[in-house]
């Protein structure tokens, strides 16, 4: 059996993973990351597939240089990274029928007056949509859609409330509570221009791994964890599996990137409390969704361009793009009717109906689907739905989590997983010193 130590072992090479990696590295704590699969990045990196780089999950930098993956680049004096876009990127809303581009400030009462019958409707739900967000934030008793029909029934708002929802948090309008959308709104109101990579995100993973390495850290690939060690309450370290190898790593805190189900499982379950289980079977609860990447000789849709469209059964967001074949791309997202129950092979029907409403010109440009991709269970389009999240602590000493199933409120993704590792290593630099 192989024994390693250091001060702080993380599980997975999510972002989140990377970020707290980084940044305790870069503290001088010694550090070790262990990721399962044979590359880092989670959903947060890319593959090869035909020639193109393909996102695992996330493929910018959301919030810009607001953003806490963009701050902890810059903290911990990570290799520069090139960026191919990090202006304002045009947003175009199709509602009835029509295109409404995005333009300056008043993007909440532009996208409500385009979708209201008139102008007293739009005014009374931009009153009633700013008292949520700066006075009395509506309960998780209620969904976000049966707040908004006590007061109006107009289709076209409901229906983009869905199109804004499903795209940025992986639920629909229906599903998810109206506390948990009014507080992502709060957080997208911080939000700046986003960052496109001109490489894409692996080029973050990779510089994040510089920085852990540089700093005499380890990442381990092909390493599993079979045990979390709990002893007299606290976490001492990890077993794991490398190579088929026993691999025994004493640390003085365990950062699991792997979600709280997860490491409930690796810790054992009678190391924690019943209030604490209770919680995490109640609200952490995965958000689905489906991806698609089409390619086409001829632009679909200019890049870069999102549009978001009211107008479709289920495709709520699309994102152009550039590849550097030459080729355009245009990336889909799309959240099934329930994220719970779903059948892929009838979404992936449906969304052949969305594709043809929305691009006639499919096959004119000569688009073609070159993947389509389901995000549930282990690896879900969130660990759990955005405003909904858990604590970063455990009832174990010195066991956290970080990543998407922790996001400090106000946040989402790939950018509140890299927040939630912020949050994390700071308390660990109050509480643990260095060797």
């Amino acid at each position: 059996m192989e024994r390693e130590k250091c001060d702080c072992v993380i599980i997975g090479s999510g972002i989140g993973g990377m970020c707290a990696a980084a940044r305790l590295a870069c503290s001088g704590y010694k550090t070790m990351v262990i990721e399962k699969l044979p590359i880092i990045g989670g959903r947060y990196t890319q593959i090869d597939y035909k020639g193109y780089k393909i996102p695992t999950g996330a493929w910018m930098i959301l919030y810009g240089k607001n953003d806490p993956v963009y701050h902890t680049l810059t903290e911990v004096k990570a290799p520069g990274i090139e960026m191919a876009h990090t202006g304002p990127i045009p947003q175009i809303y199709r509602l009835g029928g029509k295109d409404y581009e995005m333009k300056g400030k008043g993007a909440l009462r532009d996208m409500i007056s385009w979708a209201s019958r008139d102008k007293d409707e739009a005014d009374r739900v931009v009153t009633l949509l700013k008292r949520a967000m700066l006075w009395y934030e509506p309960p998780d008793t209620i969904t976000f859609d049966d707040w908004l029909f006590q007061y109006t029934d107009n289709k076209t708002l409901h229906d983009l409330y869905q199109c804004l929802i499903a795209a940025w948090c992986g639920a629909n309008s229906w599903e998810i509570t109206a506390g948990q959308w009014f507080r992502v709104l709060k957080g997208m109101a911080l939000g700046g221009n986003p960052f496109i990579l001109k490489n894409g995100v692996k080029d973050i993973i990779d510089a994040l791994e510089k920085v852990i390495k540089g700093n005499k850290g380890e990442v381990f690939t092909k390493t599993r964890a079979r045990k979390i060690i709990v002893e007299d309450g606290a976490a001492r370290g990890i077993i794991a599996e490398r190579q088929g190898e026993r691999l025994e790593i004493e640390a003085k805190t365990v950062i699991s990137n792997a979600g709280p189900r997860k490491t409930i499982e690796l810790a054992g379950e009678n190391n924690f409390d019943r209030a604490y289980l209770k919680e995490v079977q109640q609200r952490v609860r995965p958000a689905a969704g489906i991806d698609y990447m089409i390619v086409s000789d001829e632009p679909m849709l200019e890049p870069p361009t999102v549009l978001f469209t009211a107008d479709t059964r289920r495709l709520e967001c699309f994102m152009a793009d550039r590849s550097p074949q030459g080729k355009y791309i245009v990336r889909t997202a799309s959240v099934p009717e329930s994220t719970v129950l779903y059948s892929p092979t009838k979404e992936y029907n449906i969304f052949l109906q969305d594709l043809k409403d929305t691009f006639p010109n499919f096959d004119k440009c000569g688009g073609k689907i070159l993947i389509a991709r389901n995000f549930y269970d282990e690896w879900p389009f969130y660990r759990s739905w955005p405003g909904d999240c858990i604590g970063q602590k455990t009832p174990i000493e010195s066991l956290y989590n970080v990543g998407d199933a922790v996001i400090p409120e106000g946040y989402i993704g790939g950018t509140g997983a890299a927040e939630s590792a912020r949050v994390v290593v700071e308390d660990i630099q109050a509480r643990v010193k260095p060797d």
